[in-house]
């Protein structure tokens, strides 16, 4: 592994930083991605390409792929067994709460319009929201392909299809999509999911003490989670989805696919207090608190915490109530939604 850090500039498209992400040099990557996440948003969408109008984006796939079977699927046989197991609405049951899609509408779907556009390929997986809102997908199968990395690449592509959604310069995508998907009034939000088998989240995600090969370092985990509170102000909020397969994989190579759940990323308790942290206030004041001072490491540790906060803010047991109400009943589902109420009555974080 290259030991020299990578130096990352403001004038650089996000397409290109995901191609300088180091494991070892997560922790300063992701902290200047974050500072500086508007102006990179910027560059990217100068230099996203977009489809020419008379070479559309593949949203409709006839016939699946002649595969053949492997001894351990590939990223091939994922792509196209996720695409065939949510195709239809009709599979939304076996979507755990907070997952972003409802269905996938497509995979390999070309990006770049000539080969001329460098770096831009083709997006793992496109999904739909239940409100027939575009969904970008990463997937990602072998460890070695670093989570930041993955977070980066699928920023890239989102902004990528806001652009290819205005119609500027080519194909606009919004015509397209409402024949094919369906129509929706605006595009405000534009989700984002790395999405992958159990045994890429094991690795990456591994809260093991003893440091193994790819997994995400502790002290980049912070700054991960720094740079996922931006993306979702930004209107690009991002969700880890792991997706269960039972063996062994069919006569096509493809896994035979069970479900998919929402993954969270665990931090160490050591290097930030595990306890609520609430700043003294005036009553003319905003309540203060640290909202990423509490571990990932399970949804019932969560679950206490996020009631405990409920508990010491103001209207914090009815912003609970609608989180919950918000989620279909699941506590567990409610919790990314009963931080983002908090941000919007206007209980701030300390720094």
């Amino acid at each position: 592994m290259n030991r020299q850090l990578y130096i990352l500039e403001k004038g650089m498209s996000l397409h290109v930083i995901k191609d300088k992400m180091q494991l070892k040099f997560a922790e300063q990557h992701a902290d200047f991605i974050a500072n500086n996440l508007e102006t990179l948003i910027e560059n990217t969408y100068c230099v996203a390409p977009v489809r020419n109008a008379g070479h559309p984006y593949t949203l409709v796939h006839k016939n699946p792929h002649k595969l053949t079977s492997s001894v351990s699927p590939l990223e091939k046989h994922w792509e196209e067994a996720i695409f065939r197991k949510w195709m239809e609405k009709g599979n939304k049951d076996s979507l755990g709460p907070g997952v972003p899609f409802s269905k996938v509408v497509g995979f390999q779907v070309m990006l770049r319009d000539t080969n001329k556009n460098c770096g831009w390929g083709e997006l793992d997986l496109l999904g739909a929201t239940a409100k027939n809102i575009p969904v970008a997908i990463e997937l990602k199968i072998f460890p070695s392909e670093y989570l930041l990395r993955a977070i980066v690449e699928v920023l890239a592509y989102g902004v990528a299809i806001r652009k290819a959604w205005s119609g500027i310069d080519g194909c606009p995508l919004r015509s397209q999509w409402a024949s094919v998907v369906g129509k929706i009034d605006s595009l405000v939000d534009l989700p984002l999911a790395v999405v992958a088998p159990a045994s890429y989240w094991q690795v990456v995600l591994s809260d093991s003490p003893k440091r193994i090969r790819f997994q995400t370092p502790q002290p980049a985990r912070q700054s991960i989670k720094k740079l996922l509170a931006k993306m979702h102000c930004v209107n690009y909020p991002l969700t880890f989805v792991e997706v269960h397969a039972e063996p062994p994989a069919d006569k096509s190579g493809l896994p035979v696919i069970i479900n998919a759940v929402v993954k969270d990323m665990p931090i160490s308790t050591g290097s930030r207090s595990a306890s609520c942290v609430v700043a003294p206030q005036k009553a003319s004041q905003s309540p203060v608190f640290n909202l990423d001072a509490y571990p990932d490491n399970a949804d019932w540790i969560k679950i206490v915490q996020a009631e405990r906060i409920a508990g010491q803010v103001p209207t914090g047991p009815q912003i609970w109530k609608t989180a919950v109400e918000k989620a279909g009943g699941s506590r567990s589902g409610a919790i990314g939604v009963f931080y983002r109420l908090l941000r919007e009555a206007g209980i701030k974080e300390t720094d």
